[in-house]
């Protein structure tokens, strides 16, 4: 298990300010991201293109986004975070993201059906699913409506930074 993930168990139900205290102490601690042959630091990480990428990370837990944040954070991306599939659509009418980070369960709209929004609007913008849903069903649904990778919770940083690395053309050092 990843060491980052013991230190949620205190903060679990807590305020935003707790949580905002624990991300300021996931960045602290991210070298705890960096513990395969494939170490990345802040310092290594390359953009293509010259341009810095972006990613939209949709998920109701403010924990989730907080942890994936703090990921992201560390290697210079920038992160739009949102809380809901309805207000993602709302911002990906004027917005183009490089990727999209999306859970598949919550209230109102769940992955699924933000999914079949997305085509809906015509946007070609990778998307790979966090999520705790361990059903093969459910996976395959997931791909067949246009998600590009299924990556199971607890996450894998190194799984998620490899797929950001394949879908969103962001180059990760060796």
């Amino acid at each position: 298990m990843n060491p980052l993930l013991l230190l949620l168990i205190p903060f679990a139900g807590k305020s935003q300010k707790k949580m905002s205290y624990l991300a300021q102490k996931i960045r602290i601690f991210r070298t705890y991201f960096c513990t395969s042959k494939k170490a990345i630091r802040i310092t290594d990480t390359k953009r293509i293109m010259g341009t810095k990428t972006n990613i939209m990370i949709i998920d109701d837990s403010y924990t989730n986004r907080v942890l994936l944040k703090a990921v992201l954070d560390d290697l210079e991306i920038d992160v739009i975070e949102v809380h809901s599939g309805m207000k993602a659509l709302r911002l990906l009418k004027d917005y183009t993201p490089h990727m999209i980070l999306l859970d598949m369960c919550m209230p109102q709209m769940n992955g699924l059906d933000f999914l079949q929004e997305l085509k809906k609007l015509d946007k070609k913008i990778p998307v790979i699913v966090i999520s705790v849903l361990d059903d093969q069903t459910y996976i395959n649904q997931a791909l067949q409506n246009g998600a590009n990778e299924y990556l199971l919770k607890p996450l894998d940083s190194n799984k998620l930074l490899s797929a950001i690395s394949k879908h969103a053309e962001v180059e990760l050092p060796n």
